[in-house]
């Protein structure tokens, strides 16, 4: 029979077998509940250890927050930065930034899909919803888990071509096995739904699990109707150049098409009876300054108004013919000088009666003569020029006297006088200026300074013509007069003083 030695533990806690254990010095070896400690103690490390690596804040988690946390900030970054451009494009083009633009413009720049809710655009951008508020900052939501749609559209800005729109989905849940679009909606050969009018359309997406999703997409760009009537008016005639004022509204929103507004007016112009090609101009404000013209020359013009989404309205063709030619001519008293001067600012005449010398006023073109400060003499001869157009005198208000010694002239021509005191000594009794032209008086202050009874004019004509004063003032009122005989018509307009018609009608203030 074999011997088996047992050794007692120290303690009387009982033996351990020792046969086999040759390699153990002095009896000692591993206790049981050693043993069991330091299972206990392993595992504790190891749970604590498991814990620093996974959950919410273990190194994992973290980590994956670092992760997502970095991620948003390389989201906004690049949705800034697009903004930026867009804000800078729009600038170039003096115009300022706008949701609107954000909206049409930022998913050129990034594969990302955008629609303004009220006062904020929402999209979705490499798996994150977002939102741009309207102080432009850019908010990144959550990563989107489940079902992610998002879709591009052929065209952001207004336009009056139909809308495609391309739907792309994916799902953390498995594949898309449909996309439901609205009733009605047709598609053309390559996918894209065809969008043919402003509204909201439902797409609802499904995966392999069943789950759905709904988007609502706003399409509110469209609009197919053109400005209302557009309507036109030509200012500012002269020799070589006139102004045309174009003038519509944009057409109504009416649920199915937007009101873009108008944008642009473009005007094309040439000389009429020719074959020359158009000369086109544009305009943002519809004013059209039209340039470099030649005198007395018909011209033919149409004028087309141009909304956002390109929507047209054009005028019939119209004519209209430049003025004469106009030489202006400067008389100054205290400086001008008839002998050595030539009539332009630099150096002036210096009388007015100088006009009257040959060779100075031709036929075919209008004079404006511009008197300055002092006292000129107005005689008959200002009545008997070498002119077929007209004459035009003006000066600087109160600074310029007119003594008039004009009697009984005869004149074929228009003549106006403004801004001037027309200053005469008073004759008992009304002289005649008998004339088969126009006289026209802009802003003057006749000053009669009458003998003893009436003072004043009558006006004489046998032709149907017609005198014109407008803001003008008699002084003093008392016995001063303007009148008219027989046919002649006078027309006055904010004037104030002794204006009558006939002989029998007179006018006291």
């Amino acid at each position: 029979m074999r011997k088996v030695n047992f050794i007692k533990n120290a303690k009387g806690f009982g033996t351990i077998n020792t046969h086999g254990f040759k390699g153990l010095k002095n009896g000692r070896g591993i206790t049981l509940i050693a043993l069991v400690i330091t299972i206990i103690v392993l595992l504790i490390l190891a749970g604590v250890t498991l814990r620093l690596v996974t959950g919410d804040e273990g190194i994992l988690g973290r980590t994956e927050k670092a992760v997502e946390k970095h991620e948003k900030v390389r989201i906004k970054e690049e949705i800034e930065m697009a903004i930026v451009d867009i804000k800078l494009e729009e600038l170039e083009n003096g115009n300022s930034l706008t949701l609107e633009k954000i909206n049409e413009k930022l998913p050129i720049r990034l594969e990302t899909t955008t629609n303004i809710q009220e006062d904020k655009i929402v999209g979705v951008y490499e798996g994150y919803d977002y939102e741009i508020n309207s102080n432009f900052e850019v908010i990144i939501k959550e990563e989107i888990k489940g079902i992610t749609i998002t879709y591009a559209l052929s065209n952001r800005a207004y336009t009056k071509e139909n809308i495609y729109l391309t739907i792309t989905a994916k799902s953390t849940e498995g594949k898309i096995i449909s996309i439901t679009a609205p009733v009605g909606i047709m598609q053309d050969e390559d996918g894209a739904y065809i969008i043919t009018e402003n509204g909201n359309y439902e797409f609802t997406v499904e995966d392999e699990k069943k789950n759905t999703k709904t988007e609502s997409i706003i399409i509110n760009q469209i609009d197919k109707l053109p400005p209302k009537d557009l309507t036109i008016e030509v200012r500012d005639v002269k020799a070589k150049e006139f102004k045309i004022m174009a003038i519509t509204e944009d057409a109504e929103e009416d649920g199915k098409n937007a009101k873009s507004g108008v944008e642009k007016y473009k005007c094309y112009i040439r000389k009429k009876g020719t074959s020359d090609a158009y000369t086109e101009y544009e305009a943002k404000d519809g004013i059209f300054h039209i340039m470099n013209l030649e005198p007395e020359t018909n011209y033919e013009y149409y004028v087309v108004a141009l909304d956002k989404a390109q929507n047209s309205k054009q005028t019939a063709l119209t004519d209209q013919q430049t003025d004469v030619a106009t030489t202006e001519v400067y008389i100054e008293v205290n400086r001008g000088n008839d002998e050595t001067g030539n009539g332009t600012k630099e150096k002036p005449y210096r009388t007015l009666e100088k006009i009257a010398d040959a060779g100075i006023v031709s036929t075919g073109i209008k004079y404006e003569i511009h008197l300055g400060d002092g006292e000129y003499d107005l005689t008959n001869s200002i009545f008997n020029l070498n002119c077929n157009k007209s004459i035009s005198i003006f000066g600087n208000k109160q600074n310029t006297i007119l003594n008039c010694q004009v009697r009984s002239v005869r004149h074929s021509y228009p003549i106006s006088f403004g801004r001037l005191v027309w200053r005469e000594e008073g004759r008992g009794g009304g002289d005649y200026i008998i004339s088969t032209g126009t006289l026209n008086f802009y802003n003057v202050a006749f000053d009669f300074k009458q003998n003893p009874g009436w003072a004043g004019y009558d006006f004489v004509q046998g032709t149907y013509n017609s005198h014109t004063y407008v803001h003008c003032i008699l002084m003093p009122y008392i016995n001063t007069y303007f009148r008219v005989q027989h046919q002649c018509v006078l027309n006055v307009y904010a004037s104030y003083g002794g204006f009558g018609f006939h002989r029998s009608e007179f006018f006291y203030m």
